[in-house]
């Protein structure tokens, strides 16, 4: 990497740092998105040996001025926040009967479907697989003939994640019959949690972020509060470890779970860097692949774009153009686009640009309803550095629809009535 471009990514870190003393940067999802970016520079320029080595890196740090560039210009005439109500205050509709009983319904609605699922799957590759990736194939796990459980499981980690969201949320009311509902949100979290442990996801931590915001939001801060964080925390940040000792393992499956977590080691600096590079490692694998195989057909690239499930675009049909660096390293989504060409690299900009804007907007308008709209967003945020387009870049089209709708809405009605 060059000296200049590092120097740069200094830059940045300091003009942020002097702005946030006079604007409420920090708060604005285009910032952690730079962050997030500077990060994985960071990272791979002084953990990474392999990105070390690279002798031209000139492409590499093009592009992430381009994902700066589209950060700060998001940041430019972002109004002043307009928040009169704390976050307590806001969601007290949560607490009303009739959105009590929307969400005990929806615990019934989601455990059939759960039901629906268990008797379909095939237990056995659930259990035991020798292939990565198997259990989310849902002929391999023999759902495919069942529309409603592939769309389903489409929908794992939102679905999780807003599982333990409304246990944590259940816990916090004094009401007998919302009991037994709060722990069918947390059996179907656990199982979700179990499902893709055993599937060595690295997103399998992630869903444990519902309760954690549900005990920060519904809970009357203590000491006991935070030990409670800390320990979700530590529990995200095992799944994660135990996700990326399994994944390259020949053996895969719920059954290798205890042997996953068995090889988490005690965590010297080797350790450190082998999970910092899984985290922020984009950098790199945009300097490995950018030189490797980029041929795609026009309709992947395309598709790569769409929100949509593969059962209304077919995309299914065009996984076997996906490249990938090894069996267990596919392309990013950033150094997919740069194989797409000059136009999708610019469309690329313009709809990371417009989406970090509305989403800026969106805080700014009201925080609460804007980091839960902007939740989806985040998830592309974490996943866009180590997984193609297509599998994460739906998540923040859907955050972008929501705040614009939203930013609408706000816009037809009185101030201070959302």
């Amino acid at each position: 990497m060059n000296t200049y471009f590092i120097v740069i990514n200094f830059l940045l870190l300091l003009f942020l740092f002097f702005l946030g003393k006079k604007r409420k940067v920090w708060i604005q999802p285009s910032v952690h998105f730079l962050l997030i970016n500077v990060a994985s520079i960071f990272v791979c320029n002084y953990w990474v040996e392999e990105f070390q080595h690279v002798k031209n890196t000139m492409e590499t740090e093009l592009f992430y001025l381009g994902l700066y560039l589209c950060s700060l210009v998001s940041m430019v005439h972002v109004p002043n926040e307009k928040e009169t109500l704390n976050f307590r205050d806001k969601l007290a509709f949560l607490k009303s009967p009739k959105s009590v009983r929307i969400i005990c319904f929806g615990a019934v609605v989601n455990l059939l479907l759960l039901l629906f699922f268990l008797l379909a799957v095939d237990f056995k590759v659930l259990l035991l697989n020798f292939s990565y990736l198997d259990m989310v194939d849902p002929e391999k796990i023999g759902i495919s003939s069942y529309p409603i459980l592939v769309l389903y499981k489409k929908t794992v980690i939102i679905n999780a994640i807003l599982c333990f969201f409304f246990f944590g949320f259940l816990s916090t009311l004094k009401l007998k019959h919302v009991a037994y509902f709060k722990w069918i949100y947390f059996f179907i979290g656990v199982f979700f949690w179990i499902y893709l442990l055993g599937n060595n996801s690295r997103t399998s931590g992630l869903i444990w972020v519902g309760l954690l915001g549900a005990i920060f939001l519904f809970t009357t801060p203590s000491k006991w509060q935070k030990a409670k964080m800390f320990m979700i925390v530590c529990l995200i940040a095992m799944s994660y470890m135990s996700a990326l000792q399994g994944r390259q393992k020949y053996q895969q499956g719920i059954s290798q779970i205890p042997r996953n977590i068995s090889l988490i080691q005690s965590t010297g600096m080797d350790e450190i860097k082998f999970y910092a590079r899984n985290i922020f490692g984009g950098a790199w694998v945009f300097s490995e692949a950018k030189d490797m195989n980029g041929d795609y057909p026009e309709k992947y690239k395309v598709l790569s774009f769409s929100p949509f499930p593969s059962s209304i675009d077919n995309f299914s049909s065009y996984l076997k153009y996906q490249n990938r660096i090894s069996v267990f390293e596919p392309y990013s989504a950033n150094v997919e686009v740069y194989h797409f060409g000059g136009g999708y690299i610019l469309l690329y900009f313009l709809i990371l640009l417009i989406g970090l804007s509305l989403l800026n907007k969106t805080i700014k308008e009201n925080r609460f309803i804007g980091y839960l709209m902007a939740l989806p967003a985040y998830l592309f945020f974490i996943a866009y550095q180590q997984y193609p387009l297509r599998s994460n870049f739906r998540y923040f089209f859907i955050s972008i629809i929501l705040c614009f709708i939203f930013l609408k809405l706000k816009a037809k009605t009185k101030p201070n009535t959302i």
